[in-house]
């Protein structure tokens, strides 16, 4: 008999670091990020890019001017298993 599958669910959101934390602590076969895309109204970034943005695209401090780290995938070394 197989084991159960144990699934993490992350919205994201503001800060990369809670969801780092999780990744980490419940070592999960299966991660589900639920993000938000640009929005069509002010075509604001939404929090899409923490996942598949591509190079350097997180801040590590809000008050960062520019990122300094690359996607939450990237950081721990994850792949789609699209």
């Amino acid at each position: 008999m197989t084991s159960p599958k144990r699934i993490l669910l992350c919205t994201v959101g503001g800060s990369h670091e809670p969801i780092i934390r999780a990744i980490d602590s419940a070592a999960p076969d299966h991660i589900c990020f639920i993000c938000t895309d640009r929005d069509p109204d002010s075509g604001k970034p939404g929090s899409i890019s923490q996942i598949t943005g591509k190079g350097i695209v997180i801040k590590q401090h809000p008050s960062d001017p520019k990122p300094s780290l690359p996607s939450i995938p990237a950081q721990r070394g994850l792949r789609p298993d699209g």
